[in-house]
């Protein structure tokens, strides 16, 4: 029954990422070749069984989907090898895109275009000796970024393999090649390394083909080399990349949202470096450019995919009457939860004596983070950065319905990203809004599972309520006993599937810890599952810190709130999943026997009558044989298990004990009891009757307070 219980939460937890997990990558099969009608198009949640063999180098085209961020394009001041090209500046991607994972290969390249330029052969190898006018078309083509958009030339090899797959193929811009390259990281390599040696170094040779490994020789295949934490390969070398910007010498220092680079230039831009140059041209910030219309043994590209954008203009709504817009604040570097954020516009139109009008926008915004408050106002909006008088700094982007900014600064430290949306339900009046609203009141009911959603590794639990205007308040507990309870929006039109977004953060252990996340509800389904995971973090040495426990989410609706709700069946089994390596309870105790296992609360019988839930059995705690002096847990709910269950929210909670048989270090045998105290909710699931328990037990070892889940599955 325990392996059923399990079994059951982990097929849940599957079913919920598979019901809203991305496309991580996409597949091309070139196969075809250039007569092909057309280039089938596959998704990959996974890189395969086998890994990326060479059918993904030659005859298929694989891309990685890279989530949208921030970061610091550039490098700083003391970076080996540094040019005066590179401005440190913070910049913000709101889109996700796909980035192929390898170079373009010459067998690829033959797929498409029906011959390979390259000078140096070799399936595997990346294409070269292809300019950029060659790759999408030349500015009397129409093809001139940005001024052209993203139209290229219907016979270049954008044009030929976007005809042929439906896809808006094109070269990354320079912010997403660099972007991709880093991965996260802030060094000059995307492992994490600076160069020891502008010239040559062993941190480059790791990573990829240059001139201290190649000898001035020539490219090699791709996929030779350590990958980038995306798994992205030769990033660093082998053949220099084109990208879409043209060249200008300075990036400036204010943050950007998605820049495209100039709108005219001498040259476009090259990244990457090559097998012909020294270390210091291979870094992630490097830049170098050359005429759109040339070609040379070392240039080749790497093809890019936008994702459908969540900040496209939404022409039904624009900032320009007064609303509310709420948000989330992302941490721009590992993509954590960190906070919340409240605007306000103000929109004051007057009429002037000549008929013109003039409009005044008056801007607010409140952050709240786990142990920060900070508020910015500004009259007369226009656009622009806003600062604190204390350093902090807010570069914000409205477009219509959604909002998106960056964060940096102050109290509030190393940049953030915050995504957001005005209130779709803040008119109580509009049918339709009500209508929309009504599919998704109530409430809902989730657990919250480290790893792959396992039972066993449950970390607590919470209980939402979706109500009037869209408003959600929460409540729950974590795994040490720690209340939960805050309140948030449900944000339309963040995700293109149509799912809500919920924003939680709430503060811990006097702001020396927070629990936050991203909640994605299906309005049709009504199941709610992770966005950004939920985190648990706490800095407090005397809690137990520092951790950081990431967390999946398994639930979704339980009931409008008022009326009773129980599984059909009548009888229920109550679960603690002890690990074998529990500590004595006390350190002058040893076993053996050590803890009773066959007295734990393992499958306890527990009966429905009605609403309410009660132990099958009365427990019975353990007495000693007069005789031997062992105790006897062979009665019914040796533990002592006790329950009782919500109907209206379905929270069950109760009390169990452990028992330890042992000696102290004098040699006294000892019988220690531990009493345990559980909360746990009952969460929709398909099977056992639509509905099966998740929660977590609380007790104190050797005065440190620990935790184990429970589980309660209905017959």
């Amino acid at each position: 029954m325990k392996e059923a219980l399990s079994a059951m939460i982990v097929a849940a937890a599957v079913s919920a990422t598979a019901y809203g997990a991305a496309n991580d990558y996409l597949v091309i099969d070139l196969s075809g070749g250039p007569n092909a009608e057309r280039y089938p198009v596959a998704t990959l949640f996974n890189v395969p069984l086998g890994g990326w063999t060479d059918e993904y180098k030659t005859t298929s085209l694989v891309l990685r989907k890279i989530p949208r961020g921030g970061f610091y394009m550039g490098s700083p001041a003391a970076e080996l090898g540094r040019n005066a090209d590179e401005t440190q500046h913070p910049v913000m991607l709101t889109e996700d895109f796909y980035i192929g994972m390898f170079p373009v290969t010459q067998r690829q390249y033959q797929l498409v275009m029906g011959a390979t330029p390259s000078q140096f052969a070799g399936d595997t190898r990346p294409v070269s000796n292809v300019s950029y006018d060659t790759i999408r078309g030349a500015a009397g083509d129409g093809a001139d970024w940005p001024g052209d958009g993203n139209a290229v030339a219907a016979a270049s090899f954008m044009g030929r393999i976007r005809a042929k797959a439906g896809l808006a193929f094109d070269l990354p811009t320079e912010a997403q090649w660099e972007y991709a390259c880093r991965a996260g990281t802030t060094n000059a390599l995307n492992s994490g390394e600076n160069l020891s040696d502008a010239a040559s170094c062993a941190e480059m040779g790791m990573v990829g083909r240059y001139s201290g490994n190649s000898g001035g020789g020539q490219h090699v295949a791709v996929g030779g080399y350590l990958p980038n934490s995306w798994g992205l390969y030769d990033m660093h070398g082998n053949v220099v990349e084109w990208c879409l910007d043209w060249y200008e010498g300075s990036y400036g220092s204010a943050i950007v949202s998605n820049p495209a680079g100039p709108e005219s230039g001498a040259e476009r831009v090259i990244r990457g470096g090559s097998y012909l140059y020294p270390a210091s041209v291979c870094r992630s910030a490097a830049r170098r450019s050359i005429p759109a219309a040339n070609a040379y043994p070392d240039a080749g590209f790497r093809v890019c995919v936008p994702q459908p954008g969540y900040f496209d203009a939404d022409p039904i709504f624009t900032p320009l009457a007064s609303t509310v817009y709420e948000g989330f604040v992302i941490d721009g570097s590992n993509l954590m939860a960190r906070g919340t954020m409240t605007l306000n516009v103000k929109v004051k139109t007057r009429k002037n004596k000549d008929g013109s009008v003039l409009t005044n926008v008056t801007f607010s915004a409140k952050v709240a983070l786990q142990d920060a408050s900070v508020s910015f106002t500004e009259k007369n909006w226009n656009g622009s950065l806003f600062q604190t008088p204390k350093g902090e700094k807010l570069s914000l982007n409205i477009v219509g319905n959604l909002f998106s900014a960056v964060l940096q600064g102050g109290k509030i430290g190393e940049m953030c990203e915050v995504y957001g949306a005005r209130n779709a339900f803040a008119d109580k009046k509009d049918p339709d809004v009500k209508a929309e609203l009504e599919r998704v009141t109530g409430l809902y009911n989730v657990a919250l599972v480290a790893g792959a959603g396992v039972v066993t590794d449950t970390q607590g639990f919470l209980s939402l309520s979706v109500g009037v205007a869209g408003a959600v308040k929460y409540a729950g507990q974590l795994g040490d006993g720690s209340s939960v309870s805050g309140s948030a929006r449900l944000l339309k039109w963040l995700n293109r599937d149509g799912w809500y977004a919920i924003g939680l953060h709430q503060p811990l252990y006097s702001k020396k810890g927070f629990v936050g996340g991203v909640l994605w509800l299906n309005p049709t389904a009504r199941i709610i599952r992770a966005g950004w995971p939920v985190t648990w973090a706490c800095d407090d040495p005397k809690r137990g810190g520092p951790f950081s426990f990431p967390m999946d989410v398994v639930g979704g609706y339980f009931s409008n709130g008022k009326d009773t709700r129980r599984p059909p069946s009548d009888g229920a089994a109550l679960f603690a999943f002890i690990p074998a390596a529990l500590p004595p309870p006390a350190d002058n105790l040893a076993g053996p026997p050590g803890w009773v296992t066959n007295a734990y609360p393992s499958g306890v019988a527990a009966k429905f009558n009605g609403p309410k839930l009660a132990m099958a059995h009365k427990g019975v705690a353990p007495k000693p044989d007069k005789a031997t002096g062992q105790y006897d847990y062979s009665l019914p709910n040796p533990s002592c298990a006790t329950i009782a269950y919500t109907a209206k929210t379905g929270i069950f909670k109760g009390k169990f004990n452990l028992y330890f048989d042992g000696t102290d270090t004098s040699g006294k045998s000892q019988h220690k009891t531990v009493g345990a105290s559980y909360t746990g909710v009952m969460i929709p699931y398909g099977d056992y009757g639509g509905l099966t328990g998740i929660g977590v037990a609380t007790a104190t070892l050797n005065k440190r307070k620990g935790w184990v889940a429970v589980g309660l599955q209905p017959d």
